[in-house]
């Protein structure tokens, strides 16, 4: 039995060939067709058997492999044997339509040409991560060592078994928190930095299986719309009966390889569906929703609006999922954190941005990427770290440079990664790269119209530049359902939107929600609109909680270096904020003499 079966495009052999060499002198048992039989009568019988009995199925992708009927056929029998898919990108190329399910949330590796041994390693750690090892025990690939390796003997078979047994044992005693320990230290190490989703319903009745929405229907939808979260692999599980337990969640993880479980079914009778998150390591449930429908929808309108919001909710950048993950890295001793942990504490810094927290997300990111060097996500947020040092002004030598080494090992890693695209058009948009950041709002949406921290950026877009507005409110107000605990930036489009359209108390309303108590705007906004709106000693209040915060603070300065986030200049907010500015000097001159006209 082979541990592994090879599809490739035979264009690509001079890619391939290497890497299999070194795989097979590291003691794997390789299936690959390097005789051309698949013109011949025994593809049906030699290349299915070799398929059906191989344990991990390793596809080189490339444009060519993508376009071969033969490739194509192997992976649907791969995907179909239930085996382990593990793609290995030997160029950038889209994946066909006729691929797309079988890959869709698939963890893959990258070849870089002239990068064997490096390429070699990382299959081998992925190996090991599923239990398979090379039959000797070789120093790692990229690093050499100078011990030597024993050669090794034959045993009788029984001793064998005893290790196999063994073996097995330890896999589920050292299975941890989240996610599986490689066993032997054969290869270099690289920690997964993607979260695996076990997607579930509840087993129905033949009358329920007629209705048009039924759970089987629902499930394949969160299936599809899951997989563009590039964060996290998808898989599809079995029906389950409603009164599961904690144990029987537990092995369904244990089973699938999942680190958590989305159990979802439809209630004819109340036209509702109910969903719920289980971490697959405690069986218990942490994220519950329940989505009646309404009443001028449709079956499918509904079903898909639902699955939206299900989808968004647990998968997006300040999903459910995140929260938990940071909850408990935020628990844990910093040096015991995984790589997964490792990015959502580094993803938090726009919960509250200064240059100490910028310095710390700096750290916990790069040790992230030295723990897993092909996650993009994590490549594009400390992309977007470093330029908020040259956005904000902060000290840090090469911030610039840096940001950009980082965003664009994003983009190669996954260039349809929804947040990696976001990203992106921020770092472009605070350059004044009006052209780019336009292709790239559209772009993030088209990659994942549910992940909302595209949704909120590409409502940002259509309202800061007076594209679209009530396109870009809804936008805005779609993030915000989307997203049961958004960050404080997800309300500056709406706080602008109403500043735009003279609704000062609504625009107010949105920037206390925001996180940019940092900011001179923020106070220069919120004292202008308390002003506004009669809120007179409020909006004094308020300008003297900046002077405080910032003693140097020059309205004249301020204006001529104005961030570029910080919307539209409308005239009669500047000439509230200059006359705010007169009564506090009047009153400062004259302390004892002036009373402060009272809030309206």
């Amino acid at each position: 039995m082979p541990d592994i079966f090879i599809s490739y495009s035979r264009e690509d052999q001079e890619h391939v060939f290497p890497v299999v060499d070194k795989l097979r002198k590291q003691g794997l048992d390789i299936w690959i067709d390097q005789e051309g039989i698949h013109g011949a009568k025994l593809w049906s019988q030699e290349i299915v058997n070799a398929i059906e009995n191989s344990k991990v199925f390793i596809l080189f992708a490339s444009t060519k492999a993508f376009v071969s009927k033969n490739v194509t056929k192997e992976l649907a029998l791969a995907s179909e044997s239930d085996k382990h898919i593990l793609p290995v990108f030997i160029e950038n190329a889209d994946i066909p339509a006729a691929m797309k399910y079988q890959l869709a949330g698939i963890q893959h590796l990258v070849h870089e040409q002239g990068q064997t041994d490096e390429t070699v390693g990382n299959i081998l750690s992925t190996l090991g991560n599923l239990d398979i090892h090379s039959s000797e025990s070789q120093p790692a690939v990229s690093a050499p060592s100078p011990t030597v390796t024993k050669q090794v003997s034959k045993k009788p078979l029984g001793v064998a078994a005893l290790i196999i047994f063994l073996s097995i044992i330890a896999f589920l005693i050292i299975r941890g928190d989240y996610t599986q320990e490689v066993l032997t230290s054969t290869a270099p190490k690289v920690e997964k930095s993607i979260l695996g989703i076990c997607v579930v319903t509840i087993k129905e009745t033949k009358e329920e299986i007629d209705f048009h929405i039924n759970n089987q229907s629902l499930r394949d939808d969160l299936v599809s719309k899951l997989s563009l979260f590039r964060d996290y692999e998808i898989i599809q599980g079995n029906a389950i009966t409603a009164d599961s337990n904690a144990e029987e969640y537990i092995n369904i993880a244990s089973r699938h390889n999942s680190d958590f479980i989305l159990q979802t079914s439809y209630n004819n009778k109340s036209d509702s569906i109910n969903a719920k998150v289980i971490d697959g390591y405690s069986g218990r449930v942490f994220w519950t929703k329940k989505i009646m429908k309404e009443s001028n929808e449709t079956d499918m309108v509904f079903l898909d609006n639902a699955t939206n919001k299900i989808s968004a909710n647990i998968a997006g950048y300040d999903g459910c999922i995140h929260r938990e993950v940071l909850q408990r890295a935020l628990s844990k001793n910093y040096n015991d954190l995984k790589a997964f942990e490792l990015l959502q504490l580094g993803k938090s810094i726009w919960e509250d941005v200064n240059e100490e927290n910028l310095i710390r997300a700096v750290e916990t990111l790069n040790k992230c990427i030295t723990l897993n060097p092909e996650n993009a996500t994590a490549h594009a947020v400390l992309a977007d770290v470093y330029y908020a040092f040259v956005r904000n002004n902060f000290p840090l030598t090469d911030a610039s440079m840096k940001s950009a080494e980082n965003i664009k090992k994003a983009i190669k890693l996954d260039p349809k990664n929804s947040v990696v695209i976001t990203i992106k058009f921020w770092i472009d948009a605070d350059k004044g790269d009006a052209i780019s950041s336009e292709v790239l709002a559209e772009e993030a949406i088209r990659s994942n119209p549910n992940e909302p921290w595209a949704i909120a950026t590409y409502g940002w877009y259509l309202i800061y530049n007076d594209i679209n507005q009530i396109k870009g409110k809804e936008y805005a107000e779609k993030a915000l359902k989307y997203c049961e605990h958004p960050q404080g930036w997800y309300y500056w489009a709406l706080a602008e939107y109403h500043r735009l359209n003279g609704d000062y108390k609504e625009s107010l309303k949105f920037m206390l929600k925001t996180s940019s108590q940092e900011r001179d705007y923020y106070y220069i906004h919120v004292a202008s609109c308390n002003w506004l709106i009669g809120n007179e000693s409020i909006a004094i209040d308020t300008y003297e909680n900046l002077l405080k915060k910032n003693p140097k603070f020059n309205i004249e300065n301020y204006r001529s270096n104005r961030f570029v986030f910080e919307g539209k200049i409308i005239q009669e907010f500047e000439n509230a904020f200059d006359s705010l500015i007169e009564q506090y000097n009047k009153a400062s001159q004259n302390p004892p003499s002036q009373t402060r006209q009272q809030d309206g």
